[in-house]
This record gives C-alpha cells, structure tokens and sequence, in this order.
C-alpha cells in the first residue's frame, strides 16, 4: 500500500517521493527532441487537454501537468479550458447524442420544456429571472458595482449598432443587429406567445391584450396628439384615443377614432422616419441607442393601415410638416362634416 511503480521508469517507490518522479520527468524532458518537444506544445495550444495529452503521451494526468510545465508551457484556467472549441465540440456532439439537441437546456430540448411547465405551474413564471429575489439581487450587485451611468450604458449598449459593429465586424454586426431588432418586434404576436408559454399561451396573450387595451394611463400621448385633441374638442367631435385593433398576431394601436368609421393616425417627422427627411436604409438612432431602417418603420405602418381597412376604417395619415387646424379638419371633412360651434 505505501509502494507504487513510478509511471516514467516503472520502478517500485515509495508514495510521497516527490524527488524521484521530478527526477524521472527532468530525464523524459532531456530525451525529447526539438521536434518532439514543439509537437506537445502545439497539441496543447492546438486544444488538446490534459487527459488527450495523457492519451496521447501515455503517461497519468498529474505527471503531464508537470510534463509540461517543464517544458515551459502555461496551463489554461477552466474557463479557458470550456472555450477552448475542441471542448466545446465534444459537448456538442455528446449533447446531440444524448439528447438530440446541441445542448441539453435549450428550447427544444425535453429537459427545458419540462422545467419551464414546472416552473409556471409553481411559480407563474416562465424563467428564474421573473423573481422578484433575482430581480433584487441583480440590481444589488449592479449598483455596488457601476455607476448609474455606467449601468444605463451597460443596459443599452446591446440595443446600439456600433455595439455589433465593433464586436463582430460591420457586415456581419449589421446583419446579427437587423436580426435582433427583429426578433424584437415579433415578440408582440401570438407566435412568439405560442412558443414561449406552450399550452397556457392563450391565458398570456390575453393578459397580454388587455394591458394594451386599458394600461397606458396616457404615458404614450405625445405633444402633437394633445394638439389634434384640443382641436376635436373645439369642434366638439366624439373620439377615442389610443384605439387598439386586433389582427390575428398583432394588436394596432390608432391614436384616434372618431364616428365609429374613421381613424387618424398622427406622424411625427422623426418617429416614423419621413421620407422628406430619411432615405429607405438609413438607420435612424431612436432612444436607447435603438436603431431602425426607416423602409422597416415604413412597411410596419403599412400593415397597420391596411389592417385598418381590412377592418372597414377609413384612415387619415397626417405628417407632424403638415399639420395645423385647418389642414386637419379639411381631411376629416372628406369622410364627416364637422363644424365649429
């Protein structure tokens, strides 16, 4: 039990005898020739582990970590290790042999849709994140850590273009930025409901309707709709603000209906990108370091005036340039005589 046989030599010595085993190793590391001794190094940095070293040298673990430190070379910390994609490649084709996914929790994998049920049915959430003691904790560790400025720049950096630009080149940061802003704006439809909640996709996406319907309070109303709506009020016309419909995956919001048949929609210059101002690929900055095409903001509005129709609504379109009194009303008198009292 006190005896082992040295890997290097096979001699029988004693446990602890650290002398003979540096020894033995010092002796391995002189026989290696400059080609032999560059190979190891490359395998190493190639991404070759510690127990592939072992495979490959023969020899136990420990006495390749010292191997190759004699040699000269600094092992990687574990999380240099996890990254290394020789690793990463193995957990990957390990994952799709056992699961069928590239990794374990992601959302197509069984595990994953298993632990999000559980998790809503004990908790009515959908992620860990949800939690108000996360949530806490988060901010907890965040304001300890950064400033507030430097904690506003942190939350909107991934929202900015120059963000993707500088990480991963400007056409591919470009194309991975579209794809996010994107995916974006399909998070407000029943798809993306479906995908994320299963089988209690309805309840949310219903909840998710009435928040729109009746939980802005006015936090959206902007200075040119207050104008549109002293003046309806001067010629006192019926009318409803923020007048949402409901296509089958979007909910629409008009800013005002007035006479149960007709919607106005009221265009800032800069929020819906006028086209006497932007190109069709010019990115507009929007707050939040959020940017977006203006053709994108153009095809959206589209949509929405022609769901607008579908729905039998005749639609003004007024542009912030073009709006006064008297040009307001002049549209509305196309489709409902109003006068002043």
């Amino acid at each position: 039990m006190n005896e082992y046989e040295c890997p290097l030599c096979k001699e029988k010595i004693k446990r602890g005898n650290c002398w003979h085993i540096n020894k033995c190793i010092q002796k391995y590391i002189d026989d290696l020739s400059d080609e032999e001794k560059n190979k190891l190094i490359k395998l190493y940095e190639h991404g070759y582990s510690i127990l592939d070293m072992s495979n490959y040298i023969g020899y136990p673990q420990s006495t390749v970590s010292k191997i190759l430190k004699k040699i000269g070379i600094k092992l990687r910390n574990i999380k240099e290790a996890c990254n290394q994609p020789i690793r990463r490649e193995k957990i990957k084709n390990t994952c799709i042999e056992h699961f069928g996914t590239e990794h374990n929790f992601s959302k197509e994998c069984e595990s994953r849709k298993q632990w999000e049920k559980r998790l809503y049915e004990e908790e009515g959430i959908t992620n860990v994140f949800q939690r108000e003691s996360v949530k806490q904790k988060i901010a907890d560790t965040m304001n300890s850590r950064y400033t507030q400025e430097e904690i506003r720049y942190l939350r909107s950096k991934g929202s900015c273009v120059e963000y993707y630009i500088e990480k991963y080149g400007e056409e591919k940061g470009l194309e991975y930025f579209n794809w996010v802003q994107y995916r974006k704006t399909i998070s407000n439809n029943k798809e993306h409901y479906r995908e994320k909640y299963g089988d209690n996709w309805e309840t949310e996406w219903n909840n998710h309707l009435d928040k729109i319907k009746h939980g802005f309070n006015g936090k959206r109303f902007c200075g040119l709709n207050d104008k549109c709506e002293n003046i309806l009020k001067q010629y006192n016309v019926i009318y409803e603000r923020e007048f949402p419909l409901f296509s089958d995956n979007h909910c629409y919001l008009y800013d005002f209906k007035i006479n149960d048949t007709i919607l106005i929609e009221l265009n800032g210059d800069y929020w819906h990108c006028s086209p006497k101002i932007y190109k069709p690929n010019d990115l507009v900055k929007f707050p939040n370091n959020k940017y977006i095409r203006a053709i994108d903001k153009w095809n959206y509005d589209k949509e929405k005036y022609e769901w607008a129709k579908q729905c039998g609504y005749k639609i003004i379109v007024i542009w912030e340039s073009d709006f006064c009194e008297e040009y307001l009303i002049n549209q509305i008198n196309k489709f409902y005589e109003i006068s002043k009292n």
